[in-house]
């Protein structure tokens, strides 16, 4: 059987995501009052969206992209310190080093490397294993919000209220401020998602 083309992944990949955007739905709030109309909407929609390569600049370009609700991004962080990595790393031993993975061996005698091979090839042999106090500190200090020793803040920054002005300057600049406060709220995200995996990575070592 010939491996699917790029062609044939691309329409694949866009039906799923289109069967994703057309069944996915979220359910309402439990807060809802019970003799309110259901709140049930999509959980990702697709969209286009307008991008300026730097601020202030009138040029833009517009991209498609897939959002997911807010519920969908609550639930996910919420949920995401309690997944377990079902590999942890180094599985596979590496592979020895021989010089051809450095363009800048190439010129130098592998007799001349020989012992550098040895001892690279002995880090990377050599099993590692998690250090629990560190551990203990990390964990405490991501219990209590993070945002100490290079850990990620656990808080969204504010996003800013709609400005009553009337200035097109000073719309112009609270519009731009709220897309900041957003970029800076999805990139806290993604850093605490990957700090969870990380602890949870380090957890299962650590039990083993």
């Amino acid at each position: 059987m010939k491996p699917w083309g790029r062609d044939k992944q691309a329409k694949l990949g866009s039906r799923l995501i289109e069967l994703l955007t057309e069944t996915a739905y979220v359910q309402p709030p439990l807060s809802q009052l019970a003799d309110s109309p259901p709140d049930v909407r999509p959980a990702f929609r697709h969209r286009f969206k307008a991008v300026a390569k730097s601020p202030g600049q009138k040029i833009v370009k517009n991209y498609g992209v897939i959002e997911c609700d807010p519920l969908v991004l609550t639930g996910l962080d919420k949920t995401a310190k309690h997944m377990l990595i079902p590999y942890v790393p180094m599985l596979v031993p590496p592979k020895r080093w021989k010089g051809k993975q450095v363009d800048a061996m190439r010129n130098i005698s592998r007799n001349q490397m020989l012992k550098v091979f040895e001892a690279l090839d002995m880090l990377g042999s050599t099993k590692w294993r998690v250090n629990k106090k560190v551990l203990s500190v990390v964990e405490s200090i991501w219990a209590r919000g993070g945002k100490v020793a290079g850990l990620v803040n656990r808080e969204d920054v504010p996003v800013p209220d709609k400005s009553p002005f009337e200035d097109l300057k000073e719309i112009q600049e609270w519009k731009w401020s709220v897309r900041k406060a957003k970029k800076i709220n999805q990139e806290r995200h993604s850093q605490r998602c990957d700090t969870e995996l990380k602890l949870s990575c380090c957890l299962i070592q650590s039990l083993n």
